[in-house]
């Protein structure tokens, strides 16, 4: 994948017709198709601008390589999105399971709370907010005292 021809088709796609939504999944895989590492984020502002410009929403995933703490993919590009929404696997009571954050939303005071979800037939499904666990940020979530 060459990203300037990549780039030059989304452009082309924007142009042609009414866009509302462009999904770019994933981000993980653009840094990976970068030849030019130090020129990705000059790369992906100009994308997410011109697909702003043409009126388009941008919903834009990036995988992570690991189930535990890892570097994450974003880092420096964040100012780039409104909004940061992070789904990842916790250790709770021996068992892995799925959790939601919220660690952006422009001009919001958000819910900063962890959310545990599953994904089953009927799509995805908020669970319990994990307000006795802490350290959930680590690998393993530990109970808090009662």
């Amino acid at each position: 994948m060459d990203l300037d021809a990549l780039g030059v088709i989304v452009r082309h796609e924007l142009a042609a017709r009414s866009v509302d939504r462009v999904v770019i999944d994933s981000l993980a895989e653009l840094v990976l198709a970068a030849r030019e590492t130090e020129r990705f984020p000059a790369f992906a502002r100009a994308l997410v601008s011109f697909i702003r410009a043409a009126g388009a929403a941008v919903l834009i995933t990036s995988e992570t390589r690991t189930l535990g703490p890892s570097d994450e993919i974003v880092t420096g590009l964040s100012f780039l999105f409104n909004n940061v929404i992070l789904l990842r696997y916790i250790e709770i009571e021996s068992e892995v399971r799925r959790a939601l954050t919220i660690l952006k939303m422009r001009d919001s005071d958000h819910d900063k709370g962890l959310v545990q979800f599953e994904i089953n037939a009927g799509g995805l499904e908020i669970m319990s907010r994990l307000d006795d666990v802490t350290g959930v940020l680590g690998w393993s979530a530990l109970r808090t005292a009662d």
